[in-house]
Order: C-alpha cells, then sequence, then structure tokens
C-alpha cells in the first residue's frame, strides 16, 4: 500500500481528491486529511507537491486532537 489515496472522477464527475490517514498513537487509522477540487487541478502532476503539503500539515493535526504517537 502507498499509504494515500488518489481519485479522479469517483465521488462526482470531475472532482478528484487526495487523502492521508490521520492514526491513532496505536496506528489505528482514526480519520483522513483530504483535498478536494477540479480534477484539472487535482491531476496526477499535482500529486507529489500535494502530498508533501498533506504529509507536513498531518503531524500537527494528529497531535492537536490527541492522535499524536508520543516521542520514542
Amino acid at each position: 500500500a502507498q499509504g494515500w489515496a488518489h481519485t479522479c472522477g469517483e465521488a462526482a464527475p470531475g472532482v478528484a481528491g487526495l487523502a492521508l490517514p490521520l492514526r491513532s498513537r496505536d496506528d489505528k487509522v482514526v480519520g483522513s486529511l483530504t483535498v478536494a477540487g477540479p480534477q484539472e487541478r487535482l491531476n496526477a502532476d499535482a500529486v507529489a507537491g500535494l502530498l508533501l503539503a498533506l504529509r507536513e500539515a498531518r503531524l500537527p493535526i494528529q497531535e492537536t486532537v490527541g492522535f499524536g504517537r508520543t516521542a520514542a
């Protein structure tokens, strides 16, 4: 598994989405961080940059809502 999902036109025609899981301290998926928009903007060329932004945003969100992992 690649650890993220990219959809194009599955939920609605012309709409794409990109999502990463939010995980609990014991590594269970408890939610997702998602961006959606026009398919022409969230195309394959945009995925790498959007994944980077979502990954940077994920940790502070997990920690804020109490999902974050404790320091090892």
